[in-house]
C-alpha cells in the first residue's frame, strides 16, 4: 500500500451552480427545498 499523501479541505460551504471536476467532466449542484424532486401529475 502507498503512503498517505497530505491532505487539507479548503472549504466547508455548498457551492451551487456549475462546477468542472478534476476528471474534466461538468456537475451541477441545486438547492432543492425539502431534498425531492416531484413530477406533476399534469404534465404535456
Amino acid at each position: 500500500m502507498a503512503d498517505a499523501k497530505p491532505f487539507a479541505f479548503n472549504s466547508n460551504d455548498d457551492r451551487y451552480g456549475w462546477y468542472q471536476g478534476t476528471n474534466g467532466n461538468w456537475f451541477v449542484t441545486l438547492f432543492i427545498e425539502g431534498g425531492r424532486i416531484k413530477t406533476p401529475k399534469t404534465t404535456p
